[in-house]
């Protein structure tokens, strides 16, 4: 290391610091006992005493002068290397330049930056040109070419070892670089003494420069990430087929005829009709219950809907009615009502239904009947997809119908149906589902694929 003099009067130089423009914080320097003249990170003599702060993890780096490997089938060498540092931080900012030479004695240069690798080998090009706009914007145009987005930046030299290629450098040399792109490519133009050379870039993936320069310490974790990202992608692999079959089946059943229960309304015992409770007129209300069945329920175990339909469009909405639907299998009735099959009997039984220790029904929905703007007819309910339901046991069965209204209703009014329901909505959201699991089992794929070297730690 060179010593350490101010170059305007030989003085001495130490470190020390100075609060910053916005007073918030004290930023190193380099000052003279003699002279008191200052030196800061946009000149030499500032790297060269605070050298340990940009080169405490030169050790850390995943390549070493003397590698030998093969990237794109093309063997190279490290021969040498450059650290630099953003002269516009006061941070470290570093990253390194990796110099290889191929069989052929040519130079490229292997970046290595925030975990990330870069490949730069030289481009030749005819004409140049770096200046000023009439806005005294800065311009560079490359073959009379204008660069239209450019990233500018000095890069000052805080490591320098082994074969370094064409230009002389030292401890603290600043170096002026422009990233930019050209039709897609990453390009960076360097600058020194008036010298210009133009690099353009290919991204490198951690695993084939590990692979490809057999880097022993990393091998082992890096085989890991690589069969576990292998292993995620076969199992996205099983999730994006569930969901294509998911959506299959949904589009199909969307399509599926599905004829409602025959014999549902075939038989009916009205058990009361609109008979009145209350005394006062206004506070009058009609009750009516109606047994429907015997019907056959032909599989057990699936999805089926029912559906309530008042064929009478002079209704108002003062004519409220509520009501309550129950699905009651056949044997259970008989076993209930013990033989008693008389329309007295059976009111009785569903009177007292709810005190019963154990349930008749199979199954039990209740509510109020609405009106349904698109229908011809007014009121109307109807069991949509937020009313199917499983049924337990095949055979046959009832439906006990009780409602109370505002007015006399018609009986013969009053429609009811059953129908299997395809679940095509399940499918769809089975198919979401799969599509959640094969969109993260891809995320985490990609992280085991594109790992970093903190990541290999």
């Amino acid at each position: 290391m060179e010593k350490l003099v101010c170059n305007n009067c030989g003085g001495e130089l130490v470190r020390g610091s100075r609060i910053s423009n916005n007073k918030d914080r004290a930023v190193p320097v380099v000052r003279c006992l003699q002279c008191n003249s200052e030196f800061d990170r946009h000149s030499k003599e500032y790297y060269i005493e605070f050298i340990d702060n940009f080169t405490f993890d030169k050790d850390s780096s995943l390549f070493e002068i003397g590698l030998k490997g093969l990237l794109n089938n093309i063997e190279y060498e490290i021969v040498g290397r450059v650290r630099y540092q953003d002269e516009d931080s006061n941070e470290k900012s570093t990253w390194d330049e990796w110099i290889v030479k191929n069989s052929e004695g040519k130079f490229s240069y292997i970046i290595e930056e925030n975990e990330r690798i870069y490949l730069y080998k030289e481009y030749n090009f005819s004409s140049i040109n770096i200046g000023k706009t009439e806005q005294n914007n800065l311009s560079v145009e490359i073959e009379r070419e204008s660069v239209k987005k450019f990233l500018p930046y000095t890069g000052r030299v805080v490591i320098k070892e082994g074969e370094i290629p064409f230009i002389i450098i030292d401890i603290g040399t600043g170096i002026e670089f422009y990233d930019f792109k050209r039709s897609g490519e990453d390009y960076t133009l360097k600058r020194y003494n008036g010298s210009d050379k133009i690099l353009k870039g290919e991204k490198l993936r951690l695993r084939e420069v590990i692979e490809g320069f057999r880097i022993g310490k990393y091998r082992g974790a890096c085989n890991r990430m690589l069969n576990k990202g292998s292993s995620l992608k076969h199992e996205s692999r099983i999730y994006a087929a569930g969901m294509i079959i998911s959506l299959i089946l949904s589009i199909y059943n969307c399509f599926g005829d599905t004829p409602p229960i025959k014999g549902v309304m075939d038989s009916k015992n009205v058990l009361s009709e609109n008979l009145a409770i209350g005394e006062d007129d206004a506070d009058k209300v009609y009750e009516s219950q109606i047994l429907y069945g015997p019907f056959d329920v032909p599989v057990k175990d699936k999805l089926y809907n029912a559906d309530i339909r008042i064929e009478n469009n002079r209704l108002l909405e003062a004519d409220l009615l509520t009501f309550r639907l129950m699905l009651i299998n056949e044997n259970r009735l008989m076993d209930t009502i013990s033989g008693k099959s008389d329309t007295a009997s059976l009111k009785d039984i569903f009177d007292r239904i709810d005190a019963f220790v154990n349930p008749v029904e199979s199954y039990m929905i209740s509510g109020y009947i609405c009106s349904d703007d698109n229908s011809g007819c007014r009121p109307v309910y109807r069991f949509g997809s937020e009313s199917d339901f499983v049924v337990d046991e095949s055979g046959r069965c009832y439906f006990y119908l009780e409602f109370f209204s505002n007015c006399i209703i018609d009986i013969d009014s009053i429609s009811l149906s059953m129908s299997r329901t395809e679940s095509n909505r399940y499918y769809a959201i089975a198919a979401f589902i799969f599509f959640i699991l094969w969109g993260a089992c891809n995320k985490r794929s990609i992280y085991y694929k594109e790992f970093t070297k903190s990541m290999l730690k």
